[in-house]
């Protein structure tokens, strides 16, 4: 359902998901993953972590290995899955046959109505979706393809792929979390942030900048009333969102000023966790290039510390 709220500041269309940063068990393992699955470069490799992205040099993850990693238990916070967005269904089908013609298992194939994704776990146990949207005039004639139909098309749309490139419009296009609390998320990425609230069901919140279908979504299904994973958990360390434009960023950051929350300020870069203790940076024209990235990680490295 749609839902407009004039009370506070929208952040418009042109805002989005940069890109995600994760914490690791084995750097190695992680960067094939990346690399031969999905498709992403290696942009820069450090001893114990790494930039990936697009062959222009736009960096879409950061890994970091963590010592003593554990992994997230049932009902702590943290990331359910985020998508990486591909411009066009030949793009999505390729990143498909890569994963089949290399016998990768597939969690999952659907037709969500207004995108089309498949969805695959990385060696952590991330969930990863690819995804596609569908253009304007195919919503108007769209009907909903059952899984293995959608399955059927990514097929045989190409042939036989061991290995493929990402496309340098590759995106990240939206990132789930879970949440402890649905009221307090939707009031910190509303309210504070600026999202609007795009679609709500049962347990869970999506949100979206503009009148994209979401940008972000948050639910409790697991994790009502549960806790934040510790430091040294494999998963999301944080998600950058980017607001190009300086009087949008500039309300976020008085909002931020102004509320009773642990957060950091620097310029055009604040790090902040959600009420649930997802770590986000918001950034203004920030992260689009690896030196920015490299910049962002450790103005977050420096505001985290135990």
């Amino acid at each position: 359902m749609q839902h407009k709220n004039s009370s506070h500041q929208t952040i418009g269309q042109n805002k989005h998901i940069g890109y995600v940063s994760l914490n690791t068990g084995n750097l190695d393992q992680a960067i094939w993953f990346y690399h031969s699955i999905v498709g992403f470069l290696i942009i820069k490799r450090y001893e114990k972590s790494a930039i990936l992205g697009t062959f222009e040099n736009h960096p879409l993850l950061i890994l970091t290995e963590i010592a003593h990693a554990t992994k997230r238990e049932k009902n702590e916070t943290g990331l359910d899955h985020f998508a990486i967005l591909v411009p066009n269904r030949k793009e999505l089908s390729r990143h498909f046959r890569v994963v089949v013609d290399n016998n990768y298992p597939i969690s999952m194939i659907a037709d969500h109505m207004v995108n089309e994704s498949f969805y695959i776990h990385d060696p952590d146990g991330n969930l990863i979706e690819f995804t596609r949207d569908l253009t304007a005039e195919e919503l108007i004639i769209h009907s909903p393809l059952h899984s293995t139909e959608l399955a059927n098309i990514l097929f045989t749309l190409n042939g036989p792929l061991q290995t493929h490139t990402v496309s340098p419009y590759t995106r990240i296009g939206h990132v789930l979390l879970r949440v402890t609390d649905l009221m307090e998320s939707e009031k910190f990425y509303t309210k504070s942030i600026g999202f609007e609230v795009s679609m709500r069901m049962q347990g869970a919140v999506f949100v979206a900048a503009g009148d994209y279908h979401h940008h972000l979504g948050f639910h409790v299904w697991e994790t009502l009333k549960g806790k934040a994973p510790s430091k040294s958990t494999v998963g999301l360390r944080y998600f950058t969102i980017q607001v190009p434009v300086y009087e949008s960023f500039s309300k976020i950051r008085e909002a931020f000023r102004e509320a009773d929350s642990e957060i950091k300020i620097e310029g055009q870069k604040i790090s902040v966790h959600d009420p649930s203790g997802n770590g986000i940076l918001v950034t203004s024209k920030y992260g689009d290039t690896s030196e920015e990235a490299i910049e962002l990680e450790a103005f977050f490295q420096k505001g985290n510390k135990s």
